[in-house]
């Protein structure tokens, strides 16, 4: 039934295209269609060991997609985070609140450039993440 209601919805479309309008061309021409502009996301940390065992579990993870890694924050974007989470915690006066909310980012910033430190030398990564940013 579905498949009947997707041949005639994009029928117009094929016969303006000048390809064979019947069921089969139409079915054709329609998951053409979902390949071409069908694009999923899927983000896992990469940090332990689920990633390594969907990877296993599931080679396409690899082999059949584009990784397009995280870029850093900015430190205004890590700020308006952080102001927008400790938005419902108590902490005092507002200057309390205002020293909190500017060392998070900085201290974020901080692991991150220690973090590059630490790859250069010792050859290891340490992964920090916009999660790891909120806890």
């Amino acid at each position: 039934r579905d498949v009947d209601e997707i041949v005639a919805a994009v029928r117009p479309a094929v016969k303006r295209l000048g390809l064979h309008d019947d069921k089969g061309g139409c079915w054709a021409h329609f998951l053409g269609q979902v390949r071409a502009k069908l694009h999923v996301v899927l983000a896992f940390s990469p940090v332990g060991d689920p990633i390594r065992v969907r990877c296993g579990r599931f080679p396409a993870l690899v082999n059949c997609v584009t990784i397009d890694w995280l870029q850093p924050w900015p430190e205004q974007a890590l700020l308006s985070v952080a102001k927008r989470f400790l938005d419902v915690v108590d902490l005092g006066d507002v200057k309390a609140r205002a020293a909190v909310e500017l060392f998070m980012p900085h201290a974020f910033l901080s692991v991150n450039r220690l973090s590059q430190a630490y790859l250069d030398q010792e050859r290891r990564h340490n992964w920090t993440t916009p999660k790891s940013f909120l806890e």
